[in-house]
């Protein structure tokens, strides 16, 4: 469906009749700073202006043009709307809630020592300042035991601007990351998507805990939601043999506060298995009088990862990323076609393996450069490290490996011999990239005894909407 004007094209992408999912999800080029859609403003006020960008990258925008339920006396009088959808539904800043998203209960269940997510959102009627959210205690039936306000974290989703994966030159502002910030202001017309987070107590009996949700303006009390959690008798079973983790840089410039060892136990707390560790540095490598090749890792991003992965307590083995920094550091001291270099890079993976074995760190899997399938003449390069670090003891990666099909002819026999571990995106079919279907690749896996990790790259516009996660 289209509807074209000298200043909008319209194009729809996905419609669901689902309730679990987002009615109708429109993206928006347009060539101007502020455009109309059906009176709506697809770039509202409230929206910061997208970054520097280079000329050919498009904005893309979700509308949603559905006229909201008329407010109540009650909403009107204290200036917004509550509404509620499935955590897997996005919510974005200029959603609106629809008839039947209005909700009296807040509900879900959960089993000993887990972590349950609810949300619902805050729809402004006219501009609001100091919107709070405060969750009180969970108290049993029988009011003999309590879920402690301690155990509930109260967090806003935050819009940015990000690339639409696959789509190079567009972008979207949409939610990305859960925020602790106290008080939220909000315009007219804006929704702010809060998510509720309860850890059930370990020793916490069997039973339904109730309890209220206050939602504040400064500090007059405006509305209280019931909420509820139904603890299940049983406890999730601890997962072993299965990675299941994030990407993640050491030195998170966006959350200079966070630590890496805080970003992990956060991780591990809410049932992550591994970590995919991004190195944001260089280790210190260099040639002593001798000509020996000396590395120092103290304090460097791979040193500090590995010993909070190690402090976590992490089940699985982490992945590295070396984004080419240990091939870098041997690079500036002698030609990379040279067989010292070969001497050197053996020499640092196994400095590598000597640390970790010193300081008990996990042994890691290990990823000589990012993405290296699709450059298609560096796969000699590629295999070439791989084997050296086989060689030094350690356990080796690589992603994309067959979502590039021109240069699998050259890969394949090339660094399927040195290689551990084939990282691939998920899809069921074949790939936007060109990876076979699924069954093909784990086919391919089990035909060579590598183990088969995949990774979510499922973008807006797809089959699976649900997945758009942050």
């Amino acid at each position: 469906m289209h509807k074209q004007s000298s200043r909008v094209e319209l194009s729809v992408l996905y419609t669901s009749k689902m309730a679990t999912l987002v009615n109708c999800i429109i993206l928006i080029a347009v060539s101007s700073a502020t455009a109309l859609a059906g009176g709506l403003n697809i770039r509202p006020s409230w929206r910061p202006d997208p970054p520097p960008h280079p000329a050919d990258w498009k904005e893309r925008y979700f509308v949603d043009d559905y006229e909201p339920p008329r407010p109540s006396a009650e909403e009107n009088a204290r200036g917004f709307m509550l509404y509620s959808r499935p955590g897997l539904s996005l919510i974005f800043d200029n959603s609106v809630p629809r008839d039947g998203d209005q909700t009296e209960l807040l509900s879900c269940s959960a089993s000993l020592d887990e972590r349950e997510t609810m949300t619902f959102a805050v729809y402004a009627v006219r501009d609001l300042k100091n919107i709070n959210v405060e969750v009180s205690d969970l108290v049993s039936g029988d009011d003999q035991i309590r879920i402690p306000t301690s155990q509930i974290e109260v967090h806003v989703a935050r819009s940015l601007h990000k690339r639409i994966a696959g789509r190079r030159a567009e972008f979207m502002y949409m939610p990305s990351w859960l925020s602790s910030q106290k008080y939220v202001d909000m315009s007219a017309r804006e929704s702010a998507w809060f998510w509720i987070t309860i850890h059930v107590p370990d020793n916490a009996g069997p039973a339904k805990y109730s309890g209220k949700l206050i939602v504040r303006i400064g500090r007059q009390e405006k509305a209280i939601l019931p909420i509820e959690i139904q603890v299940l008798p049983i406890r999730l079973e601890t997962l072993s043999g299965y990675s299941i983790g994030y990407y993640d840089y050491v030195d998170h410039r966006a959350l200079p506060s966070w630590s890496v060892k805080d970003r992990f136990t956060q991780m591990r707390d809410y049932g992550m298995t591994s970590v995919h560790v991004g190195l944001t540095d260089r280790s210190k490598i260099w040639l002593d009088e001798q000509g020996n090749l000396q590395v120092d890792f103290n304090g460097a991003s791979i040193a500090r990862a590995l010993q909070a992965y190690k402090e976590v307590g992490f089940p699985a083995p982490p992945n590295i990323s070396l984004s080419g920094s240990i091939m870098n550091g041997c690079r500036s001291l002698v030609d990379p076609r040279s067989v010292r270099y070969s001497e050197m890079y053996l020499a640092a993976m196994k400095a590598l393996k000597a640390e970790c074995d010193r300081n008990d760190w996990p042994l890691p899997i290990l990823s000589p450069r990012d993405e290296a399938a699709g450059k298609p003449h560096t796969y000699h390069f590629i295999a070439h490290h791989l084997r050296l670090i086989k060689q030094a003891g350690l356990f080796t990666e690589l992603n994309h490996f067959l979502s590039y099909p021109q240069n699998t002819e050259l890969w394949l026999p090339a660094c399927l011999p040195y290689l551990d571990v084939i990282t691939l995106s998920y899809s069921t079919g074949v790939s936007a990239q060109g990876q076979p279907p699924w069954a093909d690749c784990a086919k391919l896996a089990h035909d060579y005894g590598k183990s088969l990790w995949a990774y979510n790259t499922i973008q807006p516009g797809s089959v699976q909407p649900a997945s758009w996660r942050f």
